[in-house]
């Protein structure tokens, strides 16, 4: 498991890895920008990928868009691709060694149950 190395970045992925300069995804968005990337390196459609992940399209395409869906599919999809969930969901798989381009994105800051009870109580005027 680990780095992947390509030779050769396709434009279409080089694309979507410039719209991302800058930006700021959650866990699940940079899990879905990653898969995306692994399926387009390995010359997969959503439904090619389907059959051989045993994985739905709708799941597929979920994960790509990072919608929410279960660990267990997120933990299929990982195995697939032969990465851990870890290597997946904080960084981009592809680095500027490998395509060329220097991209910065930004994982959001979780927000604990914490801080959100903290700001529901100032809008209460609780202080």
């Amino acid at each position: 498991m680990g780095t992947m190395v390509l030779q050769r970045p396709s434009q279409k992925i080089l694309n979507k890895m410039q719209e991302l300069d800058h930006k700021e995804v959650t866990e699940n968005e940079m899990i879905g920008i990653n898969v995306y990337i692994l399926r387009e390196t390995k010359n997969l459609t959503q439904k090619k990928l389907s059959a051989e992940s045993g994985l739905s399209i709708s799941s597929i395409s979920k994960i790509e868009r990072g919608k929410r869906v279960s660990d267990k599919t997120i933990n299929r999809i990982c195995d697939f691709f032969g990465h851990r969930n870890t290597e997946l969901n904080q960084k981009l798989i592809l680095d500027s060694d490998e395509t060329g381009i220097n991209i910065t994105v930004r994982l959001k800051k979780k927000r604990k149950m914490l801080d959100l009870d903290r700001e529901l109580l100032g809008l209460l005027g609780v202080k």
